[in-house]
């Protein structure tokens, strides 16, 4: 396994443009995820939350199998999530997850829109002193800018 140094290395120079719009399937119809791009996306996650995110897949022999298993399934989670959503929700993580990596979960979570609540209640508001008098010239105000006179009851 090659040290993170030597592979970050590798690693072109992040930009801080909007990356170009990507399609989430390579022209074979193949998922987007897999390959390359779960790699850079692991050492991303590497590079932010250093030991907290490789200790995960356990320490000993059996490491390896597990960093591949779990890049497979993140590869397949993410198939059909665009790559802005990806890189949106990195930016997300680090503000919501300060201490410890997010679940796969957790992550898809963040890379779903966040959309305004559909309804916002009105604030509640403080009722003005009732004054029948104020009331009666309001209407009476009314009726003369609609041209009509006063009711036959005489309210």
């Amino acid at each position: 396994m090659k040290p993170i140094g030597h592979v970050v290395n590798q690693l072109p120079p992040r930009s801080t443009s909007p990356a170009p719009a990507r399609s989430t399937r390579t022209e074979e119809g193949q998922n987007y995820w897999r390959g390359q791009p779960i790699d850079r996306l692991f050492v991303r996650l590497q590079q932010i939350y250093g030991h907290r995110w490789s200790s995960q897949f356990g320490t000993g022999a059996h490491v390896a199998k597990a960093h591949q298993a779990a890049k497979a399934e993140w590869a397949q989670s993410l198939d059909g999530i665009h790559v802005d959503a990806v890189a949106q929700a990195l930016e997300a993580m680090k503000r919501e997850y300060v201490d410890w990596p997010p679940t796969l979960p957790q992550f898809l979570q963040l890379c779903r829109p966040q959309s305004a609540p559909y309804h916002k209640p009105a604030p509640r508001l403080l009722e003005a002193p009732r004054n029948p008098e104020v009331a009666r010239a309001a209407l009476a105000e009314c009726r003369r800018i609609l041209g009509r006179g006063a009711p036959a009851d005489g309210t």
